[in-house]
């Protein structure tokens, strides 16, 4: 989530936001978040994870949080989108082992 004047909204990376991205930079979405040393492209990404409620004249006009939070909140959405709403905190099982033979 992120404030935007006062209210919030929350940050969605579904297939739409990320394929906008990709399709602009004309890279893979993680290879565009690792390189978010350009101000245009955190906006981008802002844009693109808010969808479309607001555009890039909307928010440089509005009062953001601190660009910090608001990456923060950007990478926390984008690792949701890919890992489902919980990270793990272990490597699964492995299911590979041999089965023993009849």
């Amino acid at each position: 989530m992120i404030e935007i004047g006062g209210k919030e909204y929350p940050l969605i990376f579904n297939y739409d936001a990320i394929a906008q991205i990709e399709a602009k930079y004309d890279a893979s979405i993680l290879d565009v978040a690792l390189d978010m040393s350009r101000i245009e492209k955190q906006f981008d990404f802002l844009v693109a994870a808010l969808g479309g409620k607001f555009t890039l004249k909307d928010l440089k006009a509005a009062d953001l949080p601190p660009f910090v939070e608001v990456v923060s909140a950007m990478q926390e959405s984008l690792q949701a989108a890919y890992f489902g709403d919980e990270v793990p905190t272990e490597a699964p099982e492995d299911k590979t082992k041999e089965k023993k033979s009849p």
